[in-house]
């Protein structure tokens, strides 16, 4: 997977390019992953739209999309699919911080995981039906691009046949790809969260991505439905005819 270097943004990567384990690559300059959109230069449209993307999937809650709305260039439809996962995160970071609770930061990020399987699934199989049933290149993406969005591509990239893995470094490339930025996204989170800057310091966690986030998940489908393959299958729907058809629009 290739980062797309683009001003406004810290997270942007193209899907292509992993091999799957029957042989075939995933291809390129049809799927991508981000995180917000707000901060989009004159440059950055310009680039998306040479990119030819043609649909925006935005993860974002109500709350995210007011405070930060997307810059969305010409041309693109704009679909929302809102997780709605962050006001609880919010609240609990302030309980946390104002000593009410006593409780690490990285477990709420891990409970927010499992969320995704337990509450928000139904989301994720529009998701994905939405790939299907209109196939042309698209970027998907929440407010760091790491959560929402990498379960989104965890899924994608299981569905494919990619080795886990792969898909478990590549979910951690997150923190690679932000390293540059993470003083300046740290500042930003804590005035958009109203809190000192000693005080930011605590949530770093929320800032990154860890190992135990999506394995949280995992482990969440695991338990629940068996498998990660029987929650696709069943609870998603997502069965033999549509992982069928999302191979052949994004496999070659």
């Amino acid at each position: 997977m290739n980062k797309i270097h683009l001003e406004g943004t810290h997270n942007t990567r193209d899907l292509g390019g992993y091999l799957c384990q029957d042989g075939r690559k995933v291809k390129s300059n049809f799927l991508y992953r981000s995180d917000k959109l707000s901060n989009l230069t004159s440059n950055d449209v310009l680039n998306i739209q040479n990119l030819g993307i043609k649909r925006i999937i935005d993860f974002r809650s109500k709350d995210e999309k007011t405070r930060d709305p997307n810059i969305i260039p010409e041309g693109i439809d704009y679909i929302e699919m809102p997780i709605e996962a962050d006001k609880k995160i919010k609240q609990e970071i302030y309980d946390v911080l104002s000593g009410k609770i006593d409780k690490n930061i990285k477990e709420f990020l891990m409970e927010a995981n499992k969320h995704f399987v337990t509450e928000y699934y139904e989301t994720f199989k529009l998701f994905l039906l939405e790939i299907i049933n209109n196939p042309v290149p698209t970027l998907y993406h929440c407010t760091a691009g790491k959560d929402r969005t990498g379960f989104a591509t965890f899924l994608i990239y299981t569905i494919l046949g990619i080795d886990r893995d792969i898909i478990l470094e590549d979910y951690l490339k997150t923190n690679e790809f932000i390293a540059d930025s993470i003083e300046k996204v740290k500042f930003e989170v804590a005035e958009g969260m109203k809190i000192s800057n000693n005080e930011v310091e605590k949530i770093m966690p929320l800032l990154k991505v860890d190992i135990d986030y999506i394995n949280s998940a995992i482990n969440e489908a695991n338990k629940i439905y068996g498998s990660v393959f029987t929650f696709i299958n069943d609870k998603l729907e997502f069965k033999t005819k549509e992982r069928d058809l999302l191979k052949v629009i994004l496999l070659e």
